[in-house]
């Protein structure tokens, strides 16, 4: 009786062993999951309203498809979980990240130097721009794969992720060729920050984390440039890409039977 105890505690742990937490859930995305047509006749099927995204196997990209055939189909949808990234919108000021680009509160003298503020003219006379809070300026080095930002994250193995930063330029002249590192192995193509002063554009790129459980996210800067490569960056995430799928089975009814059969004579008794 005395192993009792042990064998109650030894159920309760096993099944904790082994398994990881699925960070994507399934969505529901159809009211019905059956439902049928007539013969020669098509229905309009639609998804649940609400969600960025949907793909039809019938090749609709729609919220809505016609069938007109019976059989099973499917729709789904991508999304993306909440950010992984800490402090990506720079509201804490400088923490939660590393860079290899010296950092000054005050002065952005000279290349390879960064600050975060809300405006870029008060850390140097010759940048202007501001973001929606505070953000990350940066002036330039000209020593190309610097890593301007960077931070670890947590990752699940076997999973999709998005990352996303906006970014814009603070001097006319040079514009800012940036790419995102995750564990010092690029990604995505290389992206140039905007021409002209004054306006913010959104990069992203993909990546599968296959067997790792951790990554090192960087943002680095390709341009050699001394003059005009000059960039802010805000928002930056780091969120998982998740696909939900759900059916729905369409089958056909049977013709109703029309058939007028005739009937003997009748006799008048």
């Amino acid at each position: 009786m005395k192993t009792l105890p042990l064998l109650l505690a030894l159920l309760i742990i096993i099944p904790k062993i082994g398994f990881s937490q699925d960070p994507c859930g399934d969505l529901d995305l159809l009211s019905v999951n059956d439902t049928s047509i007539c013969n020669g006749q098509s229905i309009l099927i639609s998804a649940i309203a609400g969600y960025d995204n949907y793909s039809w196997s019938t090749g609709s990209e729609n919220q809505y498809t016609s069938i007109s055939i019976p059989g099973t189909y499917t729709v789904s949808s991508t999304y993306t979980t909440n950010n992984l990234v800490t402090n990506g919108n720079f509201s804490l000021g400088n923490t939660g990240f590393s860079s290899s680009y010296n950092y000054s509160a005050t002065n952005l003298y000279p290349e390879g130097v960064y600050s975060v503020t809300t405006n870029a003219n008060t850390v140097h006379n010759g940048f202007t721009g501001s973001g929606d809070g505070n953000f990350m300026v940066v002036n330039g080095s000209t020593s190309p794969g610097m890593e301007v930002w960077c931070q670890d994250i947590v990752v699940e193995p076997g999973t999709l992720y998005n990352f996303s930063s906006l970014v814009t330029t603070v001097a006319n002249g040079n514009p800012a060729l940036l790419q995102f590192s995750i564990n010092s192995s690029v990604i995505g193509t290389t992206f140039s920050a905007p021409n002209t002063t004054g306006s913010w554009t959104d990069f992203n790129a993909t990546w599968s984390s296959n067997t790792e459980t951790t990554a090192e996210i960087c943002i680095v800067n390709q341009n050699v440039a001394g003059g005009g490569n000059d960039f802010g960056l805000d928002d930056i995430t780091f969120t998982t890409l998740c696909t939900s799928s759900e059916a729905i089975n369409v089958t056909e009814e049977e013709s109703a039977n029309a058939t007028i059969f005739s009937v003997n004579d009748l006799c008048e008794s």
